[in-house]
């Protein structure tokens, strides 16, 4: 590989010289630069941009991880990260954990292969998280809560609904849950907020009405629903609650593939307001949110001040007002029949 002594020792110039007009720092004549890179051109000189980002003290390249790319949830995710982080004109550098294959991903984060990183998937552990997170290679988490030096995670926010409360309101009575991964925050929630839906409506809490799905993924979604349709059709079930879109669009697959109407024979809403869900049929009824944007802003523009250097504490102040008016919101579709009116 040629490098930056090889053009100096070609055109008798000193090495830093030639490093400072492969740069186009402004002390060095437009003649030296020009014989400098014919020379670069030459010799077929590649820039090593490892060693500009050493000089700059950082570099322009920030880490996401992710659970799984191809899940629709996740290219959303996607999406809204990396304009945001264009918007600071830094770069993302994308992987994931698919399948639980995390040794590229822990060998970017230790191995600090950008200036920090956002970690999206319960396959990379707290205690690795914490190992390698330092002043220069801040991370910031998603979807579970991480307390350290150098981890931030999201603010919390008061939650206004739930959507096992919004089918009581709606007369249902007769409601399962199925979630996914059970270690993630959004489960963990979903749980406890049916749990207490259900205990302050005086419902009883019936375990056979609690599935688990294998994955976030259609796939899975259709497999977990299937094991639900006798007790759709004895009356035992009258509406479902699904962790997310992913599993509910693979349910209604299913309900529809066996001869389930929806939402006439039992009413369904999803928990990610993912694309999709508005084109399949029956349009899927959601739970979304009144500022779609505000984690994924936050999350890259903590950690772009971090990265900086910057006081992050005037991102915090910043958002706070946000957090505070976040509010969930269900978005109604086609999958709830209403049993009866509420005033609102």
């Amino acid at each position: 590989m040629v490098t930056i002594k090889d053009i100096a020792k070609k055109l008798n110039l000193g090495v830093s010289t030639v490093s400072m007009a492969l740069n186009g720092n402004s002390k060095i004549k437009e003649e030296t630069r020009t014989l400098v890179l014919n020379a670069a051109k030459e010799l077929g000189y590649v820039k090593n941009g490892l060693a500009v980002d050493l000089q700059q003290g950082h570099s322009q390249l920030i880490l996401l991880v992710v659970e799984d790319a191809s899940r629709p949830f996740f290219s959303k995710v996607i999406d809204f990260i990396q304009r945001r982080v264009a918007y600071h004109n830094f770069d993302l550098l994308i992987t994931t954990t698919y399948l639980k294959h995390d040794h590229t991903a822990k060998k970017y984060i230790s191995e600090h292969r950008a200036a920090g990183a956002i970690i999206y998937t319960m396959n990379i552990d707290d205690d690795f998280i914490l190992q390698y997170a330092s002043p220069d290679f801040p991370i910031v988490v998603m979807g579970r809560e991480i307390k350290g030096d150098y981890v931030t995670s999201l603010p919390k926010f008061n939650k206004t609904c739930t959507i096992t409360e919004y089918f009581i309101s709606h007369g249902f009575h007769k409601i399962a849950l199925v979630l996914g991964a059970l270690d993630t925050l959004g489960s963990i929630r979903r749980l406890e907020n049916y749990l207490q839906s259900l205990d302050n409506a005086h419902i009883c809490i019936d375990e056979n009405k609690m599935f688990y799905a294998e994955a976030s993924t259609y796939e899975a979604g259709y497999e977990v629903t299937k094991t639900m349709i006798e007790y759709i059709r004895q009356g035992d079930i009258d509406s479902i609650v699904y962790a997310n879109d992913d599993i509910a669009i693979g349910g209604l697959l299913c309900l529809n593939a066996h001869g389930i109407k929806v939402p006439d024979d039992v009413s369904i809403i999803g928990g990610t307001n993912l694309l999709q869900s508005k084109i399949v049929t029956p349009a899927l009824s959601t739970l979304g949110s009144n500022d779609e944007t505000l984690s994924y802003h936050y999350a890259v523009d903590y950690l772009v001040a971090a990265i900086l250097k910057n006081d992050t504490s005037v991102v915090e102040q910043k958002y706070e007002e946000r957090f505070k008016n976040l509010k969930e919101v269900i978005i109604e579709r086609e999958t709830v029949k209403l049993l009866k009116k509420v005033i609102r």
